[in-house]
């Protein structure tokens, strides 16, 4: 388990300097995806599972395709303004 996890932090890292802007956003999209299934599960009203999996697919576009490369491009700025 200790070699697959260094070995994933090590490919999520190269990918990071190789091309941050989309490993943030796929991140993040992955991240907002899993948040709402979660949140749906806690929630657990009856919905039909297409109900479920689209609500999370657009939670996840909203992280991948706005959040994620918009607040990357904020703490790249904030970053440069206050280091």
């Amino acid at each position: 388990l200790r070699a697959s996890t260094h070995r994933l932090i090590v490919w999520y890292n190269a990918r990071l300097t190789a091309a941050p802007y989309s490993t943030k956003a796929v991140g993040t999209g992955v991240t907002y995806t899993f948040s709402d299934l979660t949140a749906q599960a806690i929630e657990a009203e009856p919905r039909a599972v297409g109900e479920r999996v689209e609500r999370a697919l657009k939670f996840g576009a909203v992280g991948g395709l706005w959040v994620g490369p918009l607040l990357t491009h904020w703490f790249n700025f904030m970053e440069r303004m206050l280091p």
